[in-house]
């Protein structure tokens, strides 16, 4: 058996609280029990959208400081620059070769 107390918003929706607790009162229980409902809600939407639970540990481990991370949109982007400026030498030499006839150096 607990104690019960309801919660009356302004639109007339009733909350039911049950707490065990019966030497606090209603107006300490309340807000750790809103509060408390406030985590559950987070941590379920963590479970749905990032996975929580399949988080295998909650361990840290060391990371060296000699380790280098890229970026992979910095990856992504510097493949599409190499890539461009790989094409655009292609068609400098192409271009450069259509105007290299004749003599370059002019005879005196």
């Amino acid at each position: 058996m607990g104690k019960e107390f309801r919660r009356l918003t302004d639109s007339g929706h009733q909350t039911s609280i049950v707490a065990t607790d019966f030497i606090s009162e209603m107006t300490v229980l309340t807000p750790a029990m809103f509060a408390r409902w406030s985590q559950e809600n987070f941590f379920g939407y963590m479970r749905k959208n990032y996975g929580l639970d399949s988080l295998i540990t909650y361990e840290t481990e060391k990371v060296p400081d000699t380790v280098k991370v890229t970026n992979p949109e910095y990856r992504r982007l510097d493949g599409e620059i190499r890539k461009k400026v790989a094409r655009f030498s292609r068609v400098a030499a192409k271009f450069g070769n259509l105007g290299l006839e004749g003599e370059i150096i002019p005879k005196r």
